[in-house]
């Protein structure tokens, strides 16, 4: 039974057995229920896998959150790690993390180098330095794009796995090396 507060203040925290609870920006108090935990070992599996997901994450590179905040729809990069990570522990696969690669601006440092998935842009890098992206084999196909002021070149890329590193991309007078760092 919840009970909706009509006063206009604010409650929070726990008395006796209610427990005051903010939910779509209404105020209202609820029976207090402390969950059940049986402690089951695939419960306890479950739980030390997802811990292992989230130090996964922390040790990723910051291309490859920068990757799953990129190609994410409707939830975070994380959010989208994490169900990846476990749906792998569920299915008793390995979880892959995405594949990271170091590009280097070779001639005429005045464009862009940019990596779309779906029409997204997932990284947009001046080839004025050295730059690094992110990919995952399983999520592709891949357009590497060269950009020279506003003219594009657009390599299609479906399967990354093949891709003999490293490798030259060429266009609009552009040339850029990926490699594995």
């Amino acid at each position: 039974m919840r009970i909706k507060n009509s006063f206009g203040t604010k409650f929070s925290g726990t008395i006796d057995k209610m427990t005051a609870v903010e939910r779509n920006g209404v105020n209202f108090l609820r029976k207090h229920v402390i969950p059940h935990n049986p402690r089951t070992p695939l419960q306890q599996g479950n739980r030390n896998h997802f811990a292992e997901g989230v130090e996964a994450w922390h040790s990723l590179r910051e291309s490859q959150k920068r990757f799953y905040g990129g190609i994410a729809e409707k939830m975070s990069g994380i959010n989208l790690f994490m169900k990846s990570w476990m749906e792998a522990h569920a299915a008793g696969q390995e979880p892959t993390l995405p594949l990271v690669l170091a590009g280097t601006p070779l001639e005429c440092t005045d464009g862009w180098f940019i990596l779309r998935r779906g029409g997204k842009s997932l990284f947009e890098c001046p080839l004025g330095n050295a730059f690094e992206i992110a990919t995952t084999i399983e999520d592709g196909p891949y357009d590497f794009v060269l950009r020279l002021e506003g003219i594009e070149d657009a390599i299609s890329i479906d399967d990354v796995a093949s891709l003999q590193l490293p490798v030259t991309l060429e266009g609009l007078g552009l040339k850029v090396m990926l490699d594995v760092p």
